[in-house]
């Protein structure tokens, strides 16, 4: 955030408190998790914000890194392929009577 200032503006070291205060109201008005460790942030990194903004060194800026798109490496597959992990076995057509008497043979339990 020091970034968002100019060197040794005279704004800046109001910002923390702003930001406490804006962390309270939130936390007054909703469920903010990890408040208690938010407050902790603010008052840890208020020091070096204040001390970045008065020497005017806050860092770069670190650009984004355009990255190529994922290519997934496996052969593809649509929704009517064979499965690949198995041999394509032949279905055989069983006769309605067969199936009955297959039934009646082994009842649910």
């Amino acid at each position: 955030m020091p970034r968002r200032f100019q060197p040794k503006d005279p704004i800046a070291k109001f910002a923390p408190d702003v930001i406490s205060a804006y962390l309270e109201h939130i936390v007054g008005i909703q469920n903010v998790p990890f408040a208690c460790e938010a407050r902790m942030g603010l008052q840890d990194a208020e020091a070096d914000f204040l001390i970045a903004v008065a020497t005017g060194n806050a860092g770069a800026v670190p650009l984004a890194k355009k990255r190529d798109p994922f290519q997934h490496g496996a052969s593809k597959l649509g929704r009517n392929d064979p499965l690949y992990l198995r041999q394509r076995q032949e279905v055989h057509e069983v006769p309605r009577k067969e199936v009955r008497r297959l039934a009646q043979d082994w009842p649910l339990l």
